[in-house]
């Protein structure tokens, strides 16, 4: 089967292509179960005629390379009549209270309202371009944050909002409009490589500030961290997480959000007693 593989994955794209854009738009995995063989899952990320497929939509689009990331794969399929799965892309929020009567908004409202944190999909973030929720916005990494939040604060808790890790699709669109409606997010993570990577994507899709990633926040955490091997300064990094970077050079110490959950608490705390 392997030697004629390449083959068959030509002639799958082929008569995929000839099927797009999709008329009516559907979903993707029950595009691919109409046309892959049965099979809803031919067209899942990571296996080889996604890759194949995506690359030569881009061509047909005029780009050029495979798309980065997974809002930039929803984005081309969405292009072609293809919506990818927005149940299960998610994103964690907790007193979030945008202005106007759109059911997201009056949605958020009533979970701030009840003190209650709120998980938004996808699809309820379909049409929503824009969410006037007030001038800040505190981003976190982790869900325990948000619990600690609710917990403590209950309807009190300022604008929060969890990426869970690296962000979804959905947890990019909300920031997003969340910024666009004049906000400005403060992201805070764990204080690694990686939740210096998950910062860097965060300030590219919004434009915001540190919530205590700062090089001093680090090193006055850092006994509490965790011992990571040494590592050279990632080239792409932008210049204001370079501090931190090199302050977790120096002191080979990874310290995770829950390590200093009291202080982001705390901010959060006087911010709630000052509004």
């Amino acid at each position: 089967a392997g030697a004629h593989e390449p083959f068959a994955l030509l002639a799958a794209t082929l008569d995929l292509l000839a099927h797009l854009p999709a008329e009516p738009p559907q979903t993707l995995p029950r595009f691919a179960a109409l046309r892959c063989a049965g099979d809803p899952h031919a067209l899942d990320r990571g296996r080889p005629l996604d890759a194949i497929v995506r690359r030569a939509l881009a061509h047909l689009d005029g780009d050029e390379g495979l798309d980065a990331g997974a809002e930039a794969r929803r984005e081309r399929y969405d292009r072609w009549g293809l919506g990818c799965d927005e149940l299960s892309s998610t994103v964690l929020c907790a007193g979030v209270r945008p202005t106007g009567a759109h059911p997201l908004a009056l949605a958020l409202r009533a979970s701030a309202d009840a003190g209650q944190p709120r998980v938004v999909t996808l699809r309820e973030l379909r049409d929503v371009d824009t969410l006037g929720a007030g001038a800040d916005v505190f981003c976190c990494e982790n869900p325990d944050v948000v619990a600690g939040a609710a917990d403590e604060l209950a309807s009190g808790c300022p604008p929060l909002v969890c990426t869970g890790g690296w962000p979804s699709t959905a947890a990019l669109r909300l920031l997003r409009a969340l910024a666009a409606g004049g906000a400005t997010v403060r992201h805070h993570g764990d204080m690694d490589l990686e939740g210096l990577r998950i910062l860097d994507r965060v300030l590219a899709i919004t434009g915001g500030g540190l919530w205590r990633m700062g090089a001093a926040d680090h090193a006055a955490a850092a006994f509490r961290g965790a011992v990571v091997a040494p590592f050279a300064m990632p080239a792409d990094l932008r210049p204001e997480l370079r501090a931190i970077a090199r302050s977790l050079q120096v002191h080979a110490r990874a310290v995770r959000e829950e390590q200093v959950l009291a202080d982001l608490l705390e901010d959060l705390r006087a911010v709630s007693r000052a509004a």
